[in-house]
C-alpha cells in the first residue's frame, strides 16, 4: 500500500520544522522519516559526537562520493514501505532530492521560515546537536553559509506551501493546521474528542 499523503519538510535550521513534525504525527498521526537520522545512526555506530560540524562532513563526504541524491533515494524508499496513511519526510535540503520525491504519488512540499534572530535564539535552547547550546552568533552565520544549508532556499521556493513561524505556537500551529485541512488531511479522532469536549 502506498501512503496516501507524503510530505516533505524543507526548512532553515531554527525554523520549527521538529515542532511541525511532532506536531502533524500527534494530531494527525503518520510516519515520520527524517534525513538526518541516516547521518545520525553513521556518527552514533562510529562513535562520533552528533555535533552539527560532524554532521556537515559526514553529508558532504557521503553525497561528493556516491551523489546528491544518495539519501533522497533511500528516504523515499523508506516512505512507500510505510504502511501508514501520512508519512512525513523531514530535512529536505537539496533541489536534487525532490526528483526522487516528486515522482512520488501525492507528494506535497512544506517550506518553513522563521528571521535569522529567531532561529539563532531557537537553536541555542533546543540542544539537539551537542553543540548547539554553545553557538555563537557569528558560528550561527557561518553554519547558514555551510554547503548543507546554502541550498535550502532555493529548495524551498519549490514548496506547495509555506509557513513563517515568527510569531506564537498557537499562530504557528493553526498554519499547519490549515494546510492539512486544504490536503484533507483529518486529525485522529481521540484529538477531535478531546478539543471538542
Amino acid at each position: 500500500m502506498i501512503p496516501t499523503h507524503l510530505l516533505g519538510l524543507v526548512g532553515t535550521p531554527g525554523a520549527g520544522k521538529s515542532h511541525a513534525a511532532d506536531y502533524i504525527i500527534e494530531q494527525y498521526g503518520g510516519e515520520h522519516i527524517k534525513f538526518s537520522e541516516y547521518l545520525s545512526h553513521v556518527l552514533h555506530r562510529m562513535s562520533l559526537a552528533k555535533s552539527r560540524e560532524n554532521m556537515i562532513k559526514l553529508s558532504v563526504i557521503l553525497r561528493k562520493e556516491f551523489g546528491e541524491d544518495i539519501f533522497s533515494h533511500a528516504v523515499a524508499a523508506d516512505a512507500l514501505q510505510s504502511d501508514r496513511d501520512v508519512v512525513l519526510i523531514d530535512g529536505i535540503r537539496r533541489v536534487e532530492d525532490l526528483a526522487a520525491f516528486k515522482a512520488l504519488p501525492n507528494f506535497k512540499l512544506i517550506a518553513i521560515n522563521a528571521d535569522p534572530n529567531v532561529r539563532y535564539e531557537r537553536i541555542r535552547g533546543r540542544k539537539e546537536k551537542t553543540d548547539d547550546s554553545e553557538i555563537t552568533w557569528e558560528q550561527f552565520l557561518k553554519t547558514e553559509q555551510a554547503p548543507t544549508e546554502v541550498t535550502i532556499p532555493e529548495t524551498m521556493t519549490y514548496a506547495n506551501f509555506t509557513i513563517m513561524n515568527n510569531g506564537s505556537v498557537e499562530d504557528y500551529e493553526k498554519q499547519i493546521d490549515d494546510i492539512m485541512k486544504e490536503l484533507d488531511i483529518k486529525k485522529r479522532k481521540s484529538f477531535v474528542k478531546l478539543q471538542h469536549g
